[in-house]
């Protein structure tokens, strides 16, 4: 069940029905209104280039997956409080998370960044306002970035990309959990000015990538770190 070529799609009802993938690619928009909009909990959740928008809370069994390659970006857009645990987030081809309002989210599943992807993870109100938490280990040898939200790391990753704290659209605030949760040292870490790197917990002390640290961090009040 694909929405393609600049149309849009959108599911109200619940559903069981069982399909390889549900969701959009060129251009497409898909809009879930209902907690089952997916189908069976098997059915992937794919976004090929275009905009999957969820509406409704709850938890998501599915797996998430976008295309090799589109000329198109991928969006998914959370639009209300949301759990995600299915097996797997594969980013084949970048994949921009939008938190739209005050809403919080947590993704259990683990997430694989093929090389030369990035995760790009961005609020769209105050960024205290809303946040994502990853649990799963994040792999693969794709990059990290997250602007205008609070994003949480707590599992011991092994990405090799760049992890980056942004400020293009009001200031992030990235706590990690784990002296690994920025992943292997191949990339390093770089905090923009506006920007805040939280270490959880005074037991994180062994970091052997580099850091790259502007300024002060959200709202003038920190250092970038």
């Amino acid at each position: 069940v694909i929405a393609r070529d600049n149309t849009g799609l959108t599911m109200q009802t619940s559903n069981a029905f069982l399909a390889d993938a549900v969701g959009v690619e060129t251009n497409g928009s898909f809009s879930c209104l209902n907690l089952s909009c997916f189908g069976d909990n098997s059915n992937p959740i794919y976004i090929g280039g275009g905009t999957v928008a969820i509406y409704s809370p709850g938890t998501y069994h599915n797996n998430i997956e976008t295309s090799i390659g589109s000329a198109y970006a991928s969006s998914l857009a959370l639009l209300t409080n949301a759990t995600f645990d299915g097996n797997a987030i594969t980013i084949n081809y970048s994949l921009k998370l939008q938190l739209i309002d005050t809403i919080a989210v947590t993704a259990s599943l683990p997430v694989t960044i093929a090389e030369g992807s990035t995760l790009d993870v961005v609020g769209y109100s105050d960024y205290l306002s809303n946040g994502i938490t990853f649990s799963g280990q994040i792999s693969g040898d794709g990059g990290l970035t997250v602007d205008n939200t609070h994003m949480t790391l707590t599992h011991s990753n092994t990405y090799t990309g760049t992890t980056e704290a942004r400020n293009n659209s009001g200031g992030s605030l990235l706590t990690v959990n784990d002296d690994d949760s920025l992943g292997t040292a191949d990339g390093g870490t770089v905090v923009d000015s506006g920007a805040t790197l939280d270490f959880a917990s005074t037991a994180i002390q062994d970091f052997s990538e580099n850091f790259t640290i502007a300024g002060n961090g959200v709202g003038g009040n920190y250092i970038g770190a």
